[in-house]
């Protein structure tokens, strides 16, 4: 349960009046399924918030809602994939010469465009379908060999938004070492790295983000 509330209704009015004064008079379709399984080799896809067709351009938007991280479109390979996507779905109304991608963080104030040639987005889809291959390949050959945990770097950046943070065997060594560690230094007061004696302190208190994520993730798996 959740409560629409004024702000959030303020926040969202920002991208629908963003989305629709840029459509106008061409043609905007929301809320539309993209398939990637062509252009990964396995079966993908995804939801991308806006597509607008104009003649021989494609706009691509992405709703932000949180106001935690400030995020780019360009080179932005989410996008580029819901682009690459949107080109086979709209493919009736092209042919499209540029794919423009957008992105609406009201909360943050904050709107980032960028535009590329469709050439280059098909060249990005052929490392994107590269990089899947070399995965799959990895994957099946650590498997075989007993040894996943070593191609896992845990990572407050990359850990962030996985959904798999409280299985995963790298991030529960990495938290496990850094909580087994010594902690007799907790009682000094002084956090700088200069000091020697503190400084297993601040790389165990660098680490704290991470842990909370992964403490984060178990509870509520458990939940």
């Amino acid at each position: 349960v959740f409560v629409v509330s004024d702000e959030m209704c303020m926040a969202v009015q920002c991208y629908l009046d963003y989305c629709r004064n840029l459509a106008s008079p061409d043609t905007l379709m929301a809320e539309q399924r993209v398939d990637l399984s062509h252009v990964l080799g396995v079966e993908g896809g995804g939801t991308a918030d806006c597509i607008i067709v104009k003649p021989g351009h494609l706009h691509v938007i992405d709703l932000k809602y949180g106001q935690g991280v400030r995020v780019s479109a360009e080179h932005n390979p989410q996008l580029r994939l819901y682009g690459l996507g949107a080109l086979e779905l709209m493919d009736m109304f092209g042919p499209f010469d540029a794919i423009t991608y957008h992105i609406v963080q009201p909360r943050l104030d904050a709107i980032s465009t960028w535009t590329e040639p469709v050439a280059d987005a098909v060249a990005f889809g052929a490392e994107a379908r590269a990089a899947v291959d070399q995965a799959v390949a990895t994957i099946a050959a650590v498997k075989a060999a007993g040894m996943e945990i070593a191609y896992l770097t845990p990572g407050l950046k990359q850990c962030r938004w996985c959904r798999v943070k409280s299985e995963c065997p790298a991030l529960a060594a990495s938290v496990e070492a850094a909580v087994g560690a010594e902690f007799e230094a907790m009682a000094a007061t002084e956090l700088s790295p200069i000091s020697a004696k503190n400084a297993d302190l601040v790389t165990r208190y660098s680490a704290l983000a991470l842990i909370e994520a992964f403490c984060s993730a178990v509870r509520s798996e458990v939940t």
